[in-house]
């Protein structure tokens, strides 16, 4: 079985992000391996996440989020996006950086798949001139709660 790993990228804004994303797609990134989020005040938000506020996400990541949610998970400093990023195998000494960027109106862009999988996705982020460009090896957590 192949190693799973991750690209983040943050981005200075939604359209920003979402163009990427589009750009993923029509490369033949398999969207199913992407998520997007990002705090959402000028329009309806799919979730209102504690101390972040209206959050839109989308992608696999969501699952996490609805996870995290669900078990009000808001221990060892963690938010919900810091757990639901966490609980797929972001390291914790990073998730601080990106729920930072979440709150200062920042969006990620989160591609999934094998190392090889993830070239093409990263050629695509770095067109797009991300804010920052990160690679991940996910080691997944077990549960949220334990």
């Amino acid at each position: 079985m192949s190693e799973k790993n991750a690209v983040i990228a943050v981005y200075r804004d939604r359209a920003q992000a979402e163009g990427t994303l589009k750009q993923l797609k029509q490369s033949g990134f398999d969207a199913t391996a992407l998520s997007i989020v990002g705090k959402d005040n000028h329009s309806a938000a799919f979730f209102a996440i504690p101390g972040i506020g209206r959050v839109v996400a989308g992608g696999p990541l969501v699952a996490s989020i609805v996870r995290a949610l669900e078990v009000n998970i808001a221990v060892g400093g963690e938010s919900v996006i810091g757990a639901a990023l966490c609980n797929i195998g972001i390291p914790e000494n990073c998730v601080l950086e990106y729920e930072s960027a979440i709150q200062s109106n920042r969006f990620l862009l989160l591609a999934q798949g094998t190392a090889e999988e993830l070239e093409t996705a990263k050629v695509v982020f770095e067109a797009a001139r991300p804010v920052t460009l990160s690679v991940h090896s996910l080691t997944r957590r077990e549960n949220l709660a334990a």
